[in-house]
Protein backbone atom coordinates (compact mmCIF):
# COMPACT_ATOMS: atom_id res chain seq x y z
CA UNK A 1 0.00 0.00 0.00
CA UNK A 2 1.21 3.64 -1.36
CA UNK A 3 2.13 5.67 2.10
CA UNK A 4 -0.30 8.97 1.81
CA UNK A 5 3.18 11.10 1.46
CA UNK A 6 4.09 9.17 -1.58
CA UNK A 7 1.34 9.59 -3.11
CA UNK A 8 1.68 13.50 -2.29
CA UNK A 9 4.84 13.33 -4.07
CA UNK A 10 4.14 11.13 -7.05
CA UNK A 11 1.21 13.28 -7.85
CA UNK A 12 3.52 16.56 -7.24
CA UNK A 13 5.82 15.19 -10.03
CA UNK A 14 2.93 14.98 -12.66
CA UNK A 15 1.68 18.46 -12.13
CA UNK A 16 5.06 19.90 -12.65
CA UNK A 17 5.30 17.64 -15.85
CA UNK A 18 1.81 19.22 -16.94
CA UNK A 19 -0.01 15.95 -16.18
CA UNK A 20 -2.70 17.86 -14.07
CA UNK A 21 -3.39 20.75 -17.21
CA UNK A 22 -7.05 21.13 -18.25
CA UNK A 23 -8.61 21.59 -21.42
CA UNK A 24 -9.16 24.81 -22.87
CA UNK A 25 -12.39 27.03 -21.46
CA UNK A 26 -12.81 24.61 -19.15
CA UNK A 27 -12.65 25.69 -15.50
CA UNK A 28 -9.53 25.39 -13.57
CA UNK A 29 -11.63 23.95 -10.41
CA UNK A 30 -10.95 20.73 -9.95
CA UNK A 31 -13.61 18.38 -10.20
CA UNK A 32 -14.63 16.21 -6.92
CA UNK A 33 -16.71 13.64 -6.25
CA UNK A 34 -20.42 13.96 -5.26
CA UNK A 35 -22.13 12.31 -1.90
CA UNK A 36 -23.84 10.60 -4.99
CA UNK A 37 -20.95 9.41 -6.68
CA UNK A 38 -18.43 7.75 -4.07
CA UNK A 39 -15.85 6.48 -6.23
CA UNK A 40 -12.92 8.15 -6.86
CA UNK A 41 -12.01 9.95 -9.80
CA UNK A 42 -9.85 7.67 -12.65
CA UNK A 43 -6.08 8.78 -12.13
CA UNK A 44 -3.85 10.54 -14.48
CA UNK A 45 -1.72 8.50 -16.83
CA UNK A 46 1.89 10.33 -16.34
CA UNK A 47 3.62 11.24 -19.75
CA UNK A 48 6.08 8.97 -20.64
CA UNK A 49 8.85 11.10 -20.45
CA UNK A 50 8.17 11.34 -16.44
CA UNK A 51 10.37 9.21 -14.66
CA UNK A 52 8.81 7.56 -11.76
CA UNK A 53 10.47 9.61 -8.14
CA UNK A 54 12.29 7.14 -6.36
CA UNK A 55 10.92 6.64 -3.40
CA UNK A 56 13.15 4.03 -1.71
CA UNK A 57 15.36 4.76 1.20
CA UNK A 58 18.64 4.89 0.48
CA UNK A 59 20.89 1.89 2.01
CA UNK A 60 22.86 2.80 5.08
CA UNK A 61 26.57 4.10 5.21
CA UNK A 62 29.58 1.86 6.70
CA UNK A 63 31.24 4.85 7.40
CA UNK A 64 30.64 7.68 10.13
CA UNK A 65 28.53 10.47 7.90
CA UNK A 66 30.59 13.86 7.67
CA UNK A 67 29.47 16.24 10.02
CA UNK A 68 31.04 19.41 10.14
CA UNK A 69 30.84 19.98 14.28
CA UNK A 70 32.02 16.10 15.07
CA UNK A 71 35.81 15.51 15.74
CA UNK A 72 37.69 12.83 14.16
CA UNK A 73 36.29 9.78 12.12
CA UNK A 74 35.83 5.96 12.39
CA UNK A 75 36.76 3.57 9.42
CA UNK A 76 36.39 0.27 9.56
CA UNK A 77 38.92 -2.31 9.27
CA UNK A 78 39.16 -5.93 8.52
CA UNK A 79 38.20 -7.89 11.37
CA UNK A 80 40.08 -10.03 13.35
CA UNK A 81 40.25 -13.96 12.67
CA UNK A 82 39.37 -15.09 16.04
CA UNK A 83 36.54 -13.41 17.74
CA UNK A 84 37.79 -11.99 21.25
CA UNK A 85 35.80 -10.98 24.31
CA UNK A 86 39.07 -10.57 26.00
CA UNK A 87 42.80 -9.65 25.18
CA UNK A 88 45.63 -8.09 25.04
CA UNK A 89 47.30 -5.95 22.02
CA UNK A 90 50.76 -4.20 22.14
CA UNK A 91 52.34 -2.06 19.50
CA UNK A 92 55.10 -4.59 17.61
CA UNK A 93 59.02 -3.18 16.89
CA UNK A 94 57.71 -3.83 13.14
CA UNK A 95 54.74 -1.42 13.18
CA UNK A 96 52.14 -4.63 13.26
CA UNK A 97 50.21 -5.32 16.32
CA UNK A 98 50.04 -8.37 18.20
CA UNK A 99 46.77 -9.46 20.19
CA UNK A 100 46.68 -12.20 22.13
CA UNK A 101 43.39 -13.79 23.50
CA UNK A 102 40.60 -16.41 23.56
CA UNK A 103 43.15 -19.05 22.79
CA UNK A 104 44.54 -17.32 19.94
CA UNK A 105 47.18 -15.21 18.60
CA UNK A 106 47.66 -13.09 15.22
CA UNK A 107 49.65 -9.93 13.96
CA UNK A 108 47.78 -7.08 12.20
CA UNK A 109 49.15 -4.93 9.07
CA UNK A 110 48.41 -1.77 9.68
CA UNK A 111 49.33 -0.47 6.10
CA UNK A 112 47.87 -4.06 4.40
CA UNK A 113 44.47 -3.96 6.56
CA UNK A 114 45.54 -7.64 7.03
CA UNK A 115 45.45 -10.25 9.57
CA UNK A 116 48.01 -13.14 9.75
CA UNK A 117 47.59 -15.67 12.19
CA UNK A 118 51.21 -16.52 14.48
CA UNK A 119 52.03 -19.06 16.89
CA UNK A 120 50.95 -19.53 20.60
CA UNK A 121 52.93 -19.01 23.54
CA UNK A 122 53.02 -22.39 25.49
CA UNK A 123 49.83 -21.34 28.24
CA UNK A 124 47.39 -20.92 25.03
CA UNK A 125 44.50 -20.43 27.08
CA UNK A 126 45.00 -18.00 29.55
CA UNK A 127 43.45 -14.39 30.24
CA UNK A 128 43.71 -11.16 32.93
CA UNK A 129 47.65 -11.17 31.61
CA UNK A 130 50.09 -8.36 30.04
CA UNK A 131 51.91 -7.72 27.21
CA UNK A 132 55.07 -5.17 27.38
CA UNK A 133 56.41 -4.13 24.66
CA UNK A 134 60.43 -4.48 25.36
CA UNK A 135 63.20 -2.27 24.23
CA UNK A 136 64.72 -5.11 21.99
CA UNK A 137 61.67 -5.31 20.19
CA UNK A 138 60.40 -8.78 21.84
CA UNK A 139 57.20 -8.78 23.93
CA UNK A 140 57.09 -10.30 27.51
CA UNK A 141 53.64 -12.23 28.73
CA UNK A 142 53.31 -12.25 32.25
CA UNK A 143 51.15 -14.40 34.74
CA UNK A 144 47.15 -14.30 34.22
CA UNK A 145 44.80 -17.43 34.45
CA UNK A 146 45.80 -20.82 32.51
CA UNK A 147 44.11 -23.57 32.54
CA UNK A 148 40.77 -25.37 33.16
CA UNK A 149 38.32 -22.27 34.17
CA UNK A 150 37.52 -23.13 37.87
CA UNK A 151 40.47 -24.80 38.99
CA UNK A 152 42.27 -20.80 39.12
CA UNK A 153 45.58 -22.03 38.46
CA UNK A 154 46.96 -18.32 38.86
CA UNK A 155 50.32 -18.21 36.72
CA UNK A 156 54.01 -16.84 37.35
CA UNK A 157 55.29 -18.20 34.27
CA UNK A 158 56.57 -15.24 31.20
CA UNK A 159 57.43 -15.52 28.20
CA UNK A 160 58.88 -13.70 24.97
CA UNK A 161 57.45 -13.23 21.56
CA UNK A 162 59.56 -12.75 19.07
CA UNK A 163 58.17 -10.85 16.02
CA UNK A 164 61.08 -11.18 13.54
CA UNK A 165 60.57 -15.16 13.89
CA UNK A 166 57.10 -15.02 15.25
CA UNK A 167 57.91 -17.53 17.94
CA UNK A 168 57.34 -17.69 21.70
CA UNK A 169 60.23 -18.89 23.89
CA UNK A 170 60.68 -19.46 27.99
CA UNK A 171 62.08 -16.55 30.21
CA UNK A 172 62.36 -16.39 33.96
CA UNK A 173 59.68 -16.92 36.32
CA UNK A 174 57.62 -14.24 38.33
CA UNK A 175 58.41 -14.79 42.34
CA UNK A 176 54.63 -14.57 42.58
CA UNK A 177 51.77 -16.07 40.50
CA UNK A 178 49.18 -13.05 39.66
CA UNK A 179 46.40 -12.22 37.11
CA UNK A 180 44.71 -9.05 37.15
CA UNK A 181 48.07 -6.92 37.46
CA UNK A 182 49.82 -4.38 35.66
CA UNK A 183 53.08 -4.52 33.47
CA UNK A 184 54.70 -0.92 32.57
CA UNK A 185 58.16 -0.79 31.06
CA UNK A 186 60.19 1.86 32.73
CA UNK A 187 62.83 4.49 31.16
CA UNK A 188 65.60 1.79 31.75
CA UNK A 189 64.06 -1.18 30.03
CA UNK A 190 63.21 -3.40 32.88
CA UNK A 191 59.27 -3.62 33.37
CA UNK A 192 57.55 -3.25 36.52
CA UNK A 193 55.19 -5.87 37.31
CA UNK A 194 52.88 -4.92 40.78
CA UNK A 195 49.60 -6.14 41.84
CA UNK A 196 46.94 -8.55 40.79
CA UNK A 197 45.22 -11.90 42.35
CA UNK A 198 46.71 -15.56 43.43
CA UNK A 199 43.24 -16.91 44.15
CA UNK A 200 39.65 -15.65 43.84
CA UNK A 201 39.73 -13.86 47.37
CA UNK A 202 43.69 -12.89 47.99
CA UNK A 203 45.49 -10.20 46.23
CA UNK A 204 49.34 -9.93 45.57
CA UNK A 205 50.82 -6.92 47.81
CA UNK A 206 54.65 -7.48 46.09
CA UNK A 207 56.04 -5.86 42.69
CA UNK A 208 58.84 -7.26 40.79
CA UNK A 209 61.64 -5.96 38.55
CA UNK A 210 62.52 -8.09 35.25
CA UNK A 211 65.52 -7.44 34.38
CA UNK A 212 65.59 -8.38 30.05
CA UNK A 213 69.48 -8.22 29.78
CA UNK A 214 69.31 -11.09 32.38
CA UNK A 215 66.00 -12.80 31.81
CA UNK A 216 65.82 -12.97 35.52
CA UNK A 217 62.92 -11.36 38.07
CA UNK A 218 64.12 -9.32 41.29
CA UNK A 219 61.94 -7.55 44.10
CA UNK A 220 60.93 -4.03 44.07
CA UNK A 221 58.86 -3.54 46.96
CA UNK A 222 55.43 -3.82 47.99
CA UNK A 223 52.38 -1.74 48.42
CA UNK A 224 48.34 -2.38 49.30
CA UNK A 225 47.35 -5.42 47.40
CA UNK A 226 44.94 -4.15 44.61
CA UNK A 227 44.21 -5.08 41.34
CA UNK A 228 41.93 -3.23 38.48
CA UNK A 229 44.72 0.03 39.48
CA UNK A 230 45.92 2.12 37.07
CA UNK A 231 49.58 2.93 36.75
CA UNK A 232 51.22 5.83 34.11
CA UNK A 233 55.23 6.14 33.72
CA UNK A 234 56.10 10.03 34.78
CA UNK A 235 58.14 12.14 32.99
CA UNK A 236 60.70 11.72 36.01
CA UNK A 237 60.59 8.28 35.50
CA UNK A 238 58.67 7.35 38.47
CA UNK A 239 55.15 5.57 38.39
CA UNK A 240 52.00 6.77 39.39
CA UNK A 241 49.69 4.04 41.11
CA UNK A 242 46.37 5.38 41.47
CA UNK A 243 43.21 3.14 43.02
CA UNK A 244 42.18 -0.36 42.66
CA UNK A 245 40.60 -2.50 44.89
CA UNK A 246 41.30 -5.34 47.20
CA UNK A 247 39.19 -8.46 47.93
CA UNK A 248 35.86 -7.74 50.08
CA UNK A 249 36.33 -4.15 49.36
CA UNK A 250 35.19 -1.33 48.00
CA UNK A 251 37.41 0.42 44.97
CA UNK A 252 40.07 2.51 46.81
CA UNK A 253 41.10 6.19 46.26
CA UNK A 254 44.94 5.23 47.49
CA UNK A 255 47.91 6.53 45.77
CA UNK A 256 51.44 5.09 46.00
CA UNK A 257 54.47 6.33 43.47
CA UNK A 258 57.70 3.87 42.54
CA UNK A 259 61.34 5.44 42.32
CA UNK A 260 63.18 3.19 40.19
CA UNK A 261 66.20 4.98 41.49
CA UNK A 262 65.61 3.93 45.35
CA UNK A 263 63.63 0.48 44.34
CA UNK A 264 61.31 1.69 46.67
CA UNK A 265 56.95 3.17 47.24
CA UNK A 266 55.85 6.30 48.43
CA UNK A 267 52.13 6.95 49.88
CA UNK A 268 51.19 10.19 47.99
CA UNK A 269 47.89 10.67 50.06
CA UNK A 270 44.61 10.20 48.44
CA UNK A 271 43.15 10.76 45.25
CA UNK A 272 39.33 13.40 45.58
CA UNK A 273 37.65 10.05 44.68
CA UNK A 274 37.89 6.28 45.07
CA UNK A 275 38.20 4.25 41.47
CA UNK A 276 38.64 0.80 40.06
CA UNK A 277 39.01 -0.24 36.59
CA UNK A 278 39.42 2.96 35.55
CA UNK A 279 42.46 4.55 32.70
CA UNK A 280 44.90 7.42 33.35
CA UNK A 281 47.18 8.93 30.89
CA UNK A 282 50.26 11.74 31.01
CA UNK A 283 49.78 15.17 29.33
CA UNK A 284 52.35 16.79 27.76
CA UNK A 285 52.28 18.94 30.46
CA UNK A 286 53.47 16.42 33.01
CA UNK A 287 49.87 16.47 34.63
CA UNK A 288 47.82 13.40 34.55
CA UNK A 289 44.37 12.76 33.62
CA UNK A 290 42.55 10.34 35.56
CA UNK A 291 39.20 9.13 34.57
CA UNK A 292 36.79 6.09 34.37
CA UNK A 293 35.95 3.42 36.82
CA UNK A 294 32.20 4.10 36.12
CA UNK A 295 32.26 7.74 36.79
CA UNK A 296 32.16 10.73 34.68
CA UNK A 297 34.42 12.48 37.00
CA UNK A 298 38.02 13.58 35.55
CA UNK A 299 41.23 14.31 38.44
CA UNK A 300 44.33 15.63 37.74
CA UNK A 301 47.33 15.11 39.11
CA UNK A 302 50.40 17.22 39.24
CA UNK A 303 53.42 15.12 39.78
CA UNK A 304 55.83 18.72 41.16
CA UNK A 305 53.22 19.49 43.84
CA UNK A 306 52.27 16.37 44.60
CA UNK A 307 48.26 18.16 44.30
CA UNK A 308 45.10 16.83 43.07
CA UNK A 309 42.45 19.09 40.85
CA UNK A 310 39.17 18.24 39.80
CA UNK A 311 39.08 18.23 35.86
CA UNK A 312 36.28 18.87 33.47
CA UNK A 313 33.67 15.97 33.39
CA UNK A 314 33.12 13.67 30.80
CA UNK A 315 30.28 13.94 28.41
CA UNK A 316 29.19 10.58 28.56
CA UNK A 317 28.86 8.33 32.14
CA UNK A 318 32.53 6.53 32.12
CA UNK A 319 35.61 5.53 30.07
CA UNK A 320 37.44 2.00 29.31
CA UNK A 321 40.41 4.06 27.45
CA UNK A 322 41.88 7.28 26.96
CA UNK A 323 44.81 7.52 24.56
CA UNK A 324 47.26 10.49 23.86
CA UNK A 325 46.90 11.98 20.68
CA UNK A 326 49.74 14.21 18.34
CA UNK A 327 48.97 17.47 19.46
CA UNK A 328 48.40 17.04 22.70
CA UNK A 329 44.93 16.19 23.31
CA UNK A 330 43.31 12.86 24.86
CA UNK A 331 40.58 10.25 23.06
CA UNK A 332 38.42 9.09 25.66
CA UNK A 333 36.25 5.96 24.51
CA UNK A 334 33.00 5.45 26.27
CA UNK A 335 31.36 1.78 26.41
CA UNK A 336 28.32 1.96 25.00
CA UNK A 337 30.44 3.79 21.98
CA UNK A 338 30.72 7.22 22.90
CA UNK A 339 33.95 9.38 22.12
CA UNK A 340 35.32 12.61 23.15
CA UNK A 341 38.50 15.00 22.73
CA UNK A 342 40.14 16.27 26.13
CA UNK A 343 42.04 19.54 24.94
CA UNK A 344 44.50 20.60 27.65
CA UNK A 345 44.71 24.48 25.99
CA UNK A 346 41.42 24.78 26.67
CA UNK A 347 40.66 22.71 29.66
CA UNK A 348 37.14 20.96 28.10
CA UNK A 349 35.56 18.13 26.58
CA UNK A 350 34.36 18.22 23.09
CA UNK A 351 32.75 15.13 21.51
CA UNK A 352 33.85 13.38 18.78
CA UNK A 353 32.54 10.73 16.28
CA UNK A 354 31.07 7.64 17.68
CA UNK A 355 32.40 4.18 17.33
CA UNK A 356 31.10 2.26 14.53
CA UNK A 357 30.76 0.03 17.09
CA UNK A 358 29.95 -0.52 21.15
CA UNK A 359 32.91 -2.72 22.24
CA UNK A 360 31.53 -2.62 25.81
CA UNK A 361 33.94 -4.54 27.96
CA UNK A 362 37.27 -6.56 27.11
CA UNK A 363 38.14 -4.32 23.76
CA UNK A 364 42.11 -3.34 23.04
CA UNK A 365 43.27 -0.01 22.05
CA UNK A 366 46.53 0.71 20.73
CA UNK A 367 47.85 4.01 19.40
CA UNK A 368 49.23 3.62 15.93
CA UNK A 369 52.26 5.21 14.70
CA UNK A 370 50.47 7.18 12.26
CA UNK A 371 48.85 9.26 15.12
CA UNK A 372 45.28 7.03 14.37
CA UNK A 373 44.24 4.77 17.58
CA UNK A 374 42.88 1.00 16.58
CA UNK A 375 40.48 -0.25 19.02
CA UNK A 376 39.85 -4.42 19.03
CA UNK A 377 37.00 -6.55 19.84
CA UNK A 378 35.70 -6.70 22.89
CA UNK A 379 31.99 -8.32 24.49
CA UNK A 380 30.04 -6.18 22.18
CA UNK A 381 31.87 -6.25 18.91
CA UNK A 382 34.01 -9.45 19.58
CA UNK A 383 35.61 -9.25 15.69
CA UNK A 384 35.59 -5.97 15.06
CA UNK A 385 38.07 -3.57 14.47
CA UNK A 386 37.71 0.23 13.93
CA UNK A 387 40.69 3.17 13.13
CA UNK A 388 40.32 7.06 14.62
CA UNK A 389 41.83 9.83 12.55
CA UNK A 390 41.66 13.11 14.19
CA UNK A 391 41.32 15.39 11.14
CA UNK A 392 42.58 19.11 11.25
CA UNK A 393 39.49 21.14 12.02
CA UNK A 394 41.50 24.49 12.01
CA UNK A 395 39.58 26.10 15.33
CA UNK A 396 38.93 24.13 18.56
CA UNK A 397 35.55 24.53 19.65
CA UNK A 398 34.72 25.87 23.30
CA UNK A 399 33.56 22.08 24.41
CA UNK A 400 32.29 21.32 27.89
CA UNK A 401 33.98 22.58 30.44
Amino acid sequence: MMKPWNSLVLTAALCLAGGCQTEPGEPSTPSVPSAADPSPPSPQTPPSEVPEPNLEPEAPSSEVPEDPDAQGTWSAQAPTLGARSDQRAVLLSTGGVLVLGNSSAEVYDPNANEWRTVALPRLAHRSQFTLTALASGKVLLTGGVAGVQGEWPWQNRAELYDPVTGTWSDTGSLSDGRAGHTAIALASGKVLVLGGMHTPIASVSSAELYDPDTGTWSGAGGLAGATDHAATLLSSGKVLVTGGYAPRYAPLNLVHVYDPDTNSWTREGTMPRARSGHTSVQLESGEVLVLGGDSAAVDIYTPDTHQWSEGPSLPFGDAFSATLLPGGEVLALGRSGQAALYSPATHSWRLASPQLQAHVYGAATVPLPTGQVLVIGGTGAPSAVERFTLRDSGARGEGTR
